[in-house]
């Protein structure tokens, strides 16, 4: 029995702050390289977008940008579709095609492709689809930011992944090889391995939907950054960004060893933090290379806030406010240090944001889902907006018609730990 079909299967309703066109740009930024101003109109492709749950928020965040959605699935294509014109979005459109069927023509030139969670489940074939199609219509200062799961993060999983596919191809329905495997095996190795055995039963916390596309895939291939840029170099693309380690922070003398390969320090410190997903962005290979001289520390703090790993807010907040000197101040500009989530841009502040917010409320209530967003229409922040918050913020427009974005901000601080 073969592999279940899955690009017909369901992929649950999330919202993915990484693919914020300010985080992008942020994070090329740092490195030095040229990148569209997400402040001004753009262009931006969603490869695989699902149900378009986060295209859905940065439309209405960046109203004179233009956004496209893509993906195989049907049903997908017709919520994502019904769900703008519930929110009203002019800006935003989704198409029902396979990689290989897209043309620059219909891309149009993009600024800021992304792929989620997609190389490291489909087949070679359609790895190679995905990379011609970015390829061709990626702008000259266009990035592509691809979303993969590790090689060193999954290794301890790899076998019960495999087994699970195995399972199925056998004959046994997915939801039972997944369900049984994962729950035998949390138990078997309790004992004498009970990390493993917690992040075996930890599995069952998410969505079944995507523990499907997880474990019921036989073209499932996690990899590395250095495998994934020498893939990305047959296609004329270059890995920019992001560069989390520490190591590429401190002069060649001073690191762990001698080796001055940027990429292998990233795989390192995958290997060494056990992270088992990644965003990787590329550039065209032509635009010039950053310098390889040791960065400054401040660059590092900022990679570790778009990566959202800052284990100290307040002292990144400080060196933020400092950065009108310093010479990556225009990546500063583009993030917030309070919250990940707070990431703004420069606007004119309308009159009143309460049709805006309404809308949004009744579209989250109908949605319902799993980590609720809400765009804040004055200064485009996204704020996470728990159903508390959502009746809290209701309540509210009754009685203020002209509510503004900063007296949602100041409910949402006091509600919030």
């Amino acid at each position: 029995m073969a592999a279940p079909d899955l690009s017909e299967a369901p992929y649950p309703q999330v919202f993915s702050q990484h693919m914020d066109p300010r985080k992008i740009a942020a994070a090329c930024l740092v490195e030095g390289r040229a990148v569209a101003d997400p402040s001004a109109p753009f262009r931006y492709v969603d490869f695989g977008c699902g149900v378009g749950f986060t295209l859905l928020l940065l439309a209405q965040a960046f109203p004179w940008a233009s956004f496209i959605g893509i993906d195989y699935n049907a049903a997908h294509i017709q919520r994502a579709q019904r769900d703008a014109e519930t929110l009203r979005l002019t800006n935003l459109s989704f198409r029902h095609a396979s990689f290989a069927d897209l043309t620059p023509t219909d891309l149009g030139s993009i600024d800021f492709a992304v792929a989620n969670g997609i190389h490291s489940w489909v087949d070679d074939a359609t790895r190679a689809d995905l990379w011609q199609a970015v390829q061709a219509a990626l702008a000259p200062d266009g990035v592509f930011q691809l979303g993969f799961n590790t090689a060193a993060g999954w290794a301890q999983l790899a076998p019960y992944q495999a087994l699970i596919a195995d399972a199925i191809e056998l004959g046994l329905p997915a939801e039972q090889a997944i369900q049984s495997i994962l729950v035998q095996f949390s138990r078997h190795t309790a004992q004498d391995q009970p990390r493993l055995s917690q992040r075996l039963a930890a599995l069952f916390q998410h969505d079944p939907d995507y523990l499907l596309h997880e474990f019921a895939t036989n073209s499932w291939r996690p990899t590395s950054v250095s495998a994934l840029s020498a893939e990305a170099a047959t296609y004329g693309l270059t890995y920019v960004a992001p560069y989390y380690s520490p190591q590429t922070a401190q002069p060649e003398d001073g690191r762990l060893l001698p080796i001055d390969d940027r990429q292998f320090w990233e795989d390192y410190y995958n290997t060494r933090a056990q992270r088992g997903y990644r965003w990787a962005l590329f550039q065209r290979a032509a635009q010039t290379e950053s310098s390889t001289k040791p960065l400054d520390p401040g660059a590092l703090q900022i990679r570790r806030m778009l990566g959202g790993h800052i284990s100290d807010p307040s002292s990144l907040k400080g060196w933020l406010q400092r950065g009108a000197a310093h010479q990556h101040s225009e990546a500063a500009r583009l993030i917030d240090s309070k919250r990940s989530l707070f990431l703004h841009t420069a606007r004119q502040p309308e009159a009143t944001c309460a049709d805006a917010v309404h809308v949004q409320l009744d579209y989250l209530a109908q949605a319902a889902p799993a980590r609720p967003v809400l765009v804040l229409p004055q200064t485009g922040l996204l704020l996470p907006c728990p159903v508390a918050l959502q009746q809290q913020i209701k309540r509210m427009l009754r009685t203020d018609t002209a509510m503004t974005d900063a007296a949602i901000i100041t409910v949402f601080n006091q509600s919030s730990p």
